[in-house]
C-alpha cells in the first residue's frame, strides 16, 4: 500500500501540470 501511496503523489502533480497546460 505504501508503494501505491508514493506513486499517487507524482500522479497528482502530473495531473496538475496537465491542467495548467490545458488552462493556458
Amino acid at each position: 500500500n505504501k508503494l501505491l501511496k508514493d506513486n499517487a503523489v507524482p500522479t497528482i502533480f502530473a495531473h496538475a501540470e496537465i491542467k495548467k497546460k490545458s488552462g493556458k
